[in-house]
């Protein structure tokens, strides 16, 4: 796939992968690369690969920072997501690397039939309802050991989780 890179700014913008296979990458990391939308941030319905790499992503709590649809393979990396309904909600099989959810209502929401997520050297923190909501049948993995309620499963390592209240 293709990949485009993005420039330090704000950005008053909502981002659609819409189907394509392309990395999507801050050359000047989260603090510098803000993605600032009152509704949806960032739309991920692909069938296979893509990225996300390096941005701050917020706006109003109407709406999700990320959805990530069935059959996606996405790669949610280096990211900060706050100010959100959801800050990620999962219905495909994301790879989470590096994030932070904070301030959001919910951290992460996993729902649909069978997400497969894998969570890593992520912080959830400060959201007002659950660090992670699960909405659907799954199993987690953490530290190599499985339980599984169905045929999908979220694997966690080395994340931390806040159940207190938001930050004001």
């Amino acid at each position: 796939g293709d990949t485009i890179f993005v420039g330090q700014g704000r950005y008053n913008e909502q981002i659609d992968y819409n189907y394509r296979k392309i990395a999507i990458i801050s050359t000047d990391g989260v603090s510098n690369t803000i993605i600032n939308h009152e509704s949806l941030v960032v739309r991920i319905e692909t069938v296979g690969w893509c990225l996300l790499k390096g941005f701050t992503l917020t706006g109003g709590t109407s709406h999700h920072g990320i959805i990530v649809f069935d059959d996606s393979e996405s790669i949610l990396e280096d990211l900060v997501i706050y100010n959100k309904s959801n800050g990620i909600e999962i219905y495909g099989s994301p790879t989470i690397n590096n994030v932070t959810l904070v301030n959001n209502i919910r951290g992460i929401e996993v729902a649909g039939f069978a997400p497969s997520p894998i969570l890593t050297n992520s912080i959830i923190w400060y959201n007002t309802d659950f660090p992670i909501f699960f909405n659907a049948a799954f199993g987690i993995i953490t530290d190599r050991k499985s339980t599984r309620l169905n045929s999908s499963h979220v694997v966690i390592s080395y994340a931390v989780f806040c159940l207190k209240k938001k930050i004001y």
